[in-house]
């Protein structure tokens, strides 16, 4: 509100609380399991196989008319695979507009984007590792990151339910 000069002293009123130990904890809790979560994906020659072997890295020039409809998809799977040292082939960079030098560094964003097709909107081109993904929607559902068929890393909706029903002086 003040970064838009919508404040009005005599009618908003701006409290600043700092999180409970409890809170903290669960917040803390479900960051460490999120990290733990990431370098075990990064190290899962399945997943990582299975991403590569997606029609979209494998033969880009045939699906430009879907990769146009969600860009940002084919763009997590290439930061994932160059996170990983998969080489990606020049036909999907070019298809992004990109070098290999131009790749943006992986970060949970990324992944939220990624996992979320994999596990639900995308399923279907992921047939042959369905046991892969059956393995890691239930672990990110025991550490609390999928919201309403969304993989949610970053700030799950509960937390910030916490975070702002928190009294604490």
């Amino acid at each position: 509100m003040v970064l838009e000069g919508d404040l009005c002293p005599h009618q908003d009123y701006v409290y600043f609380s700092t999180p409970t130990e409890r809170e903290q904890k669960v917040i803390s809790d479900f960051r460490t399991a999120v990290d733990s979560f990431v370098e075990r994906l990064r190290s899962n020659e399945g997943f990582k196989d299975a991403i590569f072997a997606h029609p979209w890295i494998a033969t880009p020039n045939e699906h430009t008319e879907e990769i146009l409809e969600a860009p940002e998809y084919l763009s997590s799977m290439v930061v994932f695979l160059h996170a990983t040292g998969r080489e990606i082939q020049h036909a999907v960079l070019k298809t992004l507009g990109l070098s290999h030098k131009q790749v943006p560094v992986l970060e949970l964003e990324w992944l939220e984007v990624l996992l979320s097709h994999c596990l639900y909107s995308d399923v279907e081109s992921f047939q042959p590792s369905e046991q892969i993904l059956k393995l890691l929607r239930r672990e990110l559902l025991e550490i609390g990151a999928i919201e309403r068929r969304r993989v949610k890393l970053r700030d799950p909706s509960d937390h910030l339910m916490l975070l702002t029903t928190s009294i604490t002086n």
